[in-house]
């Protein structure tokens, strides 16, 4: 279902919807029509495998998930998107076991549908686009070759043996290039895990020397990529903060151990030390080439700003601070005030949520104490499950 027009690719995408109590009304469904030219809503589970046989969809959103296993054998590339209540957590580990695309929470409203289809066209447009340039690459090559045979007929016994051997080194190159890339995406691989583990370690020294536990930095970084998702950054961006988020507090490491585990109340000379951190993180952080730890360096100098511009260490406001760096804030402190200091015994679930609506569009971005709010279940799992021992 695609045009060609002066080599772009156009597609026409299309999703299946299954709607068994109509809980997603034509309102809500309107940005679909964006992102998607064939919009297809079902409500029994009988009809979706039949429907699929003789349609081919490229994402369908889905509330049966015995399912899932029947239309992965049917079609190898339809994306699969799941709803799931925000109370139902067993249903939802189960869906992170049958490795679906995405989670989509209950209740569907019309923002929150937009983003997942703004989302899945990229990925599914992004898939369609490879796979038409490698069917174009294999019909120019094709013609060319074509063209050479018309041209010299006259040398047709030689050109057979040229042929064969172009063919020989094109399976020779193409081979090597398979090897090449495989070698590259491998080596990438191990120098994004081995910079991974660098963070982790000094994240986990600067959690140690605060006596925080190695928990802490888990937990904001599955927060952080939980949030940014929600938020709408893309996959890419998603790696950078979940790798680069644990490293908000290294600037501690330049901060007594006296201060940072002193049980009662700071002096304002011993709280002018603690708020040197976020500028000594960055320091330290700042002349790395790595974009890992240019954007850890960031996060380290901004995460104490406050969108009303009264944080520190220089007093930005609103979108002046990085959204990386907002998002970690908001991260940060849900998980420090829910848990145990040496100074403090952790908030209630009800007292964190009242904190946030009162700080909303004070110490936090307006827009993401929302999304917040209004997933704060899913947060609730992430606290769980990297909760304290």
């Amino acid at each position: 279902m695609f045009t060609i027009i002066n080599d772009f690719f156009a597609f026409e995408l299309s999703v299946l919807i299954q709607n068994r109590d109509n809980s997603i009304s034509d309102d809500i469904l309107i940005p679909a029509k964006n992102h998607f030219s064939h919009i297809k809503q079902v409500g029994s589970s009988e009809n979706i495998i039949e429907i699929l046989k003789q349609y081919n969809y490229d994402l369908i959103l889905l509330d049966d998930i015995e399912l899932i296993q029947s239309i992965r054998e049917l079609d190898k590339n339809i994306e699969i998107y799941c709803t799931c209540d925000y109370e139902d957590k067993e249903r939802f580990f189960e869906l992170m076991q049958l490795d679906i695309e995405c989670v989509t929470y209950l209740p569907i409203d019309r923002t929150s549908l937009s983003n997942i289809f703004k989302r899945a066209s990229k990925r599914i447009i992004m898939k369609k686009e490879n796979i038409e340039l490698n069917k174009k690459l294999d019909i120019r090559y094709s013609e060319r070759m074509q063209k050479i045979i018309h041209h010299s007929d006259r040398q047709g016994k030689q050109l057979k043996e040229l042929n064969k051997e172009l063919s020989k080194h094109k399976e020779i190159l193409e081979h090597g290039i398979k090897e090449a890339t495989n070698d590259i995406f491998e080596l990438n691989n191990e120098l994004k895990f081995a910079q991974f583990e660098t963070l982790e370690i000094l994240g986990a020294i600067s959690e140690n020397h605060s006596l925080e536990t190695s928990n802490h930095i888990k937990r904001v970084s599955e927060y952080s990529c939980l949030l940014g998702e929600l938020y709408g950054l893309n996959t890419y961006e998603l790696d950078l903060l979940k790798i680069a988020s644990p490293m908000h507090d290294i600037g501690k490491i330049a901060v007594s151990r006296d201060i940072l585990a002193k049980p009662s109340s700071l002096t304002k000379e011993e709280f002018d030390i603690v708020k040197t951190h976020p500028q000594v993180g960055y320091e330290l952080l700042k002349n790395s080439k790595s974009e890992f730890l240019q954007l850890s360096a960031t996060i380290s100098y901004e995460h104490h700003e406050k969108w009303d511009g009264t944080g520190y260490p220089r007093g930005i406001k609103g979108e002046e601070i990085s959204i990386f760096a907002r998002i970690t804030t908001v991260c940060d402190v849900f998980d420090a005030l829910g848990a145990t200091r040496a100074y403090k015994k952790p908030w209630s679930n009800e007292k964190l949520i009242a904190f946030f609506r009162e700080q909303k569009a004070k110490h936090f971005d307006p827009i993401l104490t929302d999304i917040l709010l209004e997933n704060i279940e899913g947060f609730f799992v992430i606290k769980e499950k990297y909760k304290d021992n």
